[in-house]
């Protein structure tokens, strides 16, 4: 018997520590996957914090390494095919993504800012059938570079938000925003002013260092 054991749970979420065989401290990864799948790729930066469940084969997710230890889950849920991206310096106070359609590509942009609260769903749950056919199939939802979304956001399938966008607490948000620098806000969501864009500091710190630098 070793003096000292080291040994990684099953599902590789936590280290356990031994001495003389007797486990002493553990600890626990901030990432967490669950992979129930064949030949998918998941790739997360270290230190992200993000947690993945994946039944379905052939899919692909990537997070690169972020500064801000996002707390967001991504849920593949029963579908192949599937691409993930989430460009660096991801932060997220607490949200999740579901993905319930083979082929669907998620792409979150460089310097992207969640509150909490956030839901995105990529995909319906249920079909809406006209003459015959399903119709609300979920492709895409694609953010752009430093994209900020407020407390409470709900971004549903096949939507677009162009760079240096922000929505507003408790919006809405479904379809195309290919202007950047909107505000969006409302349920449904729209856009209620343009040309703005937003940094992560506080308004008066923001304020204070732009005024000095400006002199």
């Amino acid at each position: 018997m070793k003096l000292i054991e080291k040994r990684t749970s099953p599902n590789s979420n936590s280290v356990y520590f031994y001495v003389l065989g007797i486990r002493v401290f553990s600890i626990k990864s901030k990432n967490k996957i669950i992979n129930a799948g064949k030949n998918n790729v998941i790739e997360l930066g270290e230190k992200s914090g993000i947690r993945v469940y994946v039944s379905g084969n052939n899919n692909r997710i990537v997070v690169k390494d972020t500064k801000y230890n996002p707390h967001f889950e991504i849920q593949i849920l029963d579908c192949d095919n599937c691409d993930v991206f989430i460009d660096k310096d991801f932060s997220c106070g607490g949200g999740i993504i579901k993905i319930c359609e083979d082929n669907t590509k998620i792409t979150f942009g460089v310097d992207c800012m969640f509150s909490t609260g956030i839901t995105m769903w990529a995909s319906d749950t249920h079909t809406i059938i006209q003459d015959g056919k399903g119709v609300n199939i979920g492709k895409y939802i694609t953010l752009g570079n430093h994209v900020w979304l407020g407390e409470g956001v709900t971004v549903l399938k096949n939507t677009i938000i162009a760079d240096n966008c922000i929505v507003g607490t408790r919006a809405v948000v479904s379809g195309k925003f290919d202007v950047a620098g909107c505000v969006i806000a409302g349920n449904p969501g729209h856009v209620i002013k343009q040309g703005v864009n937003w940094d992560r500091r506080c308004p008066k710190k923001y304020n204070c260092e732009v005024l000095e630098i400006r002199g």
